[in-house]
């Protein structure tokens, strides 16, 4: 019958009440018994009444808990048979229903209806209050909950906990059941729920279908990806309502946030400690000494964490399953392989909350965050001594049972890394391999070529809590930090002088010893200072690496670029406490003071006097007993004596006995003249002839006549008016 009238299309068997046309004759039934309200079957343990027998025994599954349809071939049952058909099609991979617009198959008809909606362009369903349409009234109804009034209908009856759909409530129950029904096929994990077992599967065939349009990087989840794109659109959605501070993570902003209300909700089960991240939790758990549930089922050792025994196969079989597609490095564990190929592609997806650093591994930002928050969790047994990483206190513990392990052979000391020992062996072999890449300059340190990148950078991570200066090393953090302290905390053991750094103690010590350590390969002169010797090395070389940006004029050390700019720019930051006078050089002024104040003392950061004859302000030349204020004076008076001229001019052989007017002597040569005046913009080879020359714009007269009161802006002009008074 049913048959027949496929092919006569025959609905001849029309209701009386509802005149509906079907062709089937139980279908037929359906309506009448809709309208006339007969439901005959009822269920006579709820009282629920069913109009068709075909559902009322379905229903009554329900009470029964009868499952009488069985998968052959994975023996799970279910309680009607179309549910059994469907499943079928998860073992046999046949998906018959195939979207026409894209191709893309399912194995179940709702799928490819549900599917269907992405193609369609009208969305007839319009959010009342963001404009934002839909294809379904139900995900409007969703989304007006979740959004706008925040309402959760669906509540669990174990916990209390509200949700805004029935599916998300349908799938939290799983985690108080702890049913995993969705099994991996190749390694046995379970999964609550399949979309997970999807992801997971993409880790056994190495599946990455989620591509970055900017860079071509794949991932294997859409969530990645995201996270991942975030990093080159810089986008931080996430913001924080305190403090306006944003980030490219939602976990990032609500761990953020319990520095706003010092919630810290993960508890330590060895010590009780309490955290405000989850890691750090996990971190205190692994320094109890007593924490240890995980173990390998190979050689049974303990672990604290338990991703340490989740590969152990590959750990005991030295087998290395992963392995890199660039450089072809192998690796046993997945972890490990993942931070290797951040070294490739310079990711760095864990940023530090506080100061935005970001680093390629978990752990390195975890040694990071130690530095803001101060926390040292590892403490030495035997002088508990706290560290903020354990590597510091395994290196620490070597100071207590004497096992300095790496000894150097050729000197025998002893140190306990053996990164410090192939650092001690580059000082005999004075071999230098670390060099910059961007100035070739080369190191014998690695940590010292680090500090070095910093010049070209202009990085200063370490900044001082009191003034918003910012350093490059931390040692030179400390040492600032003594400014404001005003602390001199290394003292002399001879002469008691306090100084605020180590270094300064250690070069004044050596004006007591008088010991010259530091020799010139070329003329055999000592100093005391490495320093000193850095500049006398630049006389043979003639090198002169400082350059003025005003006049070009070159210098061997900084400091005498640092005083001739002082004249370009008129500046003379050196004053006299007594008579107010100031200076553009500390040398010219403490001349003066030794000279025009000799019988005062004054207290500076520099050491005025050097020897005994100064104490006393008296040093006499042997010939004419002449009287000097400096020991540089004296000998240049000393050449008037012996004719002596060490200064020699390499372009005409000419000789003299100052050092100055040997350079203004090569102002003859190169016919330079870097003395500009501001007014009229002459130029002069020499800063007194300018001085002289700015006389004429001020009206100035300086030199007057003692007999008649005569005024002269030259000193030799009022020379030449004394002779008429002689006359």
């Amino acid at each position: 019958m049913k048959h027949f009238l496929t092919h006569t299309n025959d609905k001849s068997n029309l209701p009386d009440m509802c005149n509906k046309e079907l062709s089937k004759k139980m279908i037929l039934n359906m309506p009448y018994f809709n309208e006339t309200n007969v439901r005959s079957f009822i269920c006579n343990i709820c009282g629920k009444a069913f109009s068709l027998k075909a559902v009322f025994n379905r229903h009554y599954l329900i009470h029964s808990n009868e499952r009488p349809f069985v998968c052959n071939t994975c023996g799970k049952t279910f309680k009607r048979k179309g549910v059994l058909s469907r499943h079928y099609l998860t073992h046999s991979s046949e998906k018959p229903f195939v979207c026409e617009i894209c191709g893309r198959s399912f194995h179940m008809k709702w799928l490819l209806k549900s599917h269907s909606l992405v193609h369609r362009t009208d969305k007839s369903f319009v959010c009342d209050i963001c404009g934002k349409t839909f294809a379904r009234e139900g995900y409007l109804e969703v989304h007006h909950r979740a959004n706008h009034t925040n309402e959760k209908n669906f509540a669990c009856d174990i916990c209390g906990r509200t949700f805004f759909h029935k599916a998300v409530l349908k799938r939290h129950y799983l985690i108080h059941s702890n049913e995993k029904p969705f099994v991996c096929g190749m390694c046995g994990m379970a999964f609550s729920r399949k979309i997970v077992l999807h992801k997971h599967y993409r880790t056994h065939t190495n599946e990455k279908p989620f591509v970055c349009d900017v860079c071509e990087q794949a991932f294997s989840r859409k969530s990645t990806l995201i996270r991942h794109y975030r990093g080159h659109t810089n986008e931080k959605p996430f913001v924080c309502d305190t403090c306006g501070k944003a980030f490219p993570r939602k976990q990032n902003l609500n761990e953020h946030c319990r520095i706003h209300t010092n919630e810290k909700p993960f508890t330590c089960d060895g010590c009780g400690k309490t955290f405000s991240r989850k890691q750090d939790g996990s971190l205190a758990c692994n320094v109890s000494e007593y924490v240890n549930p995980y173990s390998c089922n190979i050689n049974y050792e303990e672990f604290s964490v338990k991703n340490k025994v989740t590969e152990p196969r590959q750990t005991h079989t030295n087998e290395k399953s992963y392995s890199c597609n660039i450089c072809r490095k192998e690796f046993s564990q997945k972890s490990h392989f993942n931070d290797h190929y951040r070294t490739h592609t310079k990711e760095r997806p864990y940023p530090c909350n506080t100061c935005g650093k970001a680093f390629s591994r978990i752990s390195h930002l975890n040694s990071h965050i130690r530095t803001h928050t101060n926390e040292k969790p590892f403490v030495c047994n035997v002088c508990n001594r706290s560290f903020s990483q354990k590597s510091n206190l395994k290196q620490h513990s070597r100071i207590h049972t004497d096992d300095n392990l790496y000894s150097c052979d050729i000197c025998n000391k002893k140190f306990s890394r053996k990164i410090h020992l192939n650092d001690h062996y580059l000082t005999h072999t004075k071999e230098k391999p670390y060099s910059c890449r961007i100035c070739s300059r080369k190191f014998s340190s690695r940590f010292v070529l680090k500090r070095h990148y910093r010049t070209h950078t202009k990085e200063k991570p370490y900044f001082c809590d009191v003034c918003p200066k910012g350093f490059s090393q931390k040692s030179q953090l400390d040492e600032h930090y003594i400014t404001h302290t005003k602390e001199k905390p290394y003292s002399c053991d001879i002469c008691l002088k306090g100084f605020s750094r180590k270094s300064h103690l250690k070069r004044h010590l050596l004006i007591h010893t008088n010991e010259k350590p530091f020799i010139c390969d070329v003329c055999d002169k000592a100093f005391n200072q490495k320093g000193s010797l850095d500049q006398h090395c630049s006389i043979h070389t003639k090198e002169k690496p400082f350059l003025c940006q005003v006049c070009t004029k070159a210098f061997s050390r900084k400091s005498d670029l640092k005083n001739h700019s002082f004249l370009h720019f008129e500046v003379k930051p050196y004053q006299c406490d007594l008579c107010c006078k100031t200076f553009a050089q500390k040398n010219n002024l403490r001349y003066h003071q030794r000279v025009h104040h000799p019988d005062k003392s004054f207290t500076h950061d520099f050491n005025l006097i050097k020897s005994d004859q100064l104490l006393e302000n008296k040093i006499s030349c042997v010939y004419c007993e002449k009287t000097f204020s400096s020991k540089s004076g004296l000998n240049r008076h000393y050449r008037i004596h012996t004719n002596e001229r060490p200064f020699a001019c390499e372009l005409c052989d000419k000789t003299f006995s100052v050092k100055n007017t040997l350079d203004r002597h090569y102002i003859t040569h190169t016919k330079e003249m870097p003395f500009v005046c501001n007014v009229c913009y002459k130029a002069f080879t020499r800063k007194s002839s300018l001085d002289r020359h700015q006389l004429v714009h001020t009206q100035e007269k300086p030199f007057a006549c003692e007999v008649c009161g005569k005024a002269f802006s030259q000193k030799g002009d009022m020379k030449r008016h004394k002779n008429i008074h002689l006359d």
